[in-house]
């Protein structure tokens, strides 16, 4: 029989406690993490699992009404835009509970023109490409000439009788 078969888990924790009390800080922490590191990596790596779990669920419980762009905007803040214009005025004219969510992104500056041509521009005319295509987006609040180039793309359908342009 080896000593480690008689040994209960109390025994074994306070063992643990006393080569640590005996040792300093750095130690310590060499002690620590060159024996536990694969129980302190798992802990860390379920915690975040379930976090992001939980984050998906409560996210995903929010119906969308309403998803609207509006391109070369400057608000004052976010809070201003969603909450004055579409949180209390579309929200109380619709009825909407809390459950259902608004969502306004105002943050995109769209130009087609060459030479300001950036690579954050390609990818916001990306972004907003396949919003489009995959008829995500509801409204889109635009210069002519956006709403010209996606409409040559049949990015739009008419509001009333017909189909797109």
């Amino acid at each position: 029989m080896t000593p480690y078969e008689d040994k209960t888990l109390k025994d074994s924790l306070q063992e643990e406690k006393n080569k640590l009390k005996n040792m300093s800080l750095k130690d310590r922490l060499w002690y620590i993490w060159e024996y536990y590191k694969i129980p302190i990596i798992g802990t860390v790596v379920g915690v975040f699992l379930i976090f992001s779990i939980f984050s998906a669920v409560h996210n995903n419980r929010f119906e969308t009404a309403l998803s609207c762009v509006i391109l070369n905007s400057q608000p004052d803040s976010e809070k201003d835009l969603v909450s004055e214009y579409f949180d209390q005025g579309f929200r109380q004219y619709l009825g909407l509970t809390d459950e259902t969510k608004i969502d306004v992104d105002h943050s995109m500056s769209i130009s087609f023109d060459n030479s300001n041509m950036t690579e954050f521009t390609y990818a916001e005319l990306a972004k907003l490409s396949a919003l489009i295509s995959s008829k995500e987006l509801d409204v889109m609040i635009a210069r002519k000439d956006s709403i010209d180039h996606f409409g040559e793309m049949g990015g739009f359908f008419r509001l009333k009788g017909g189909s797109s342009p």
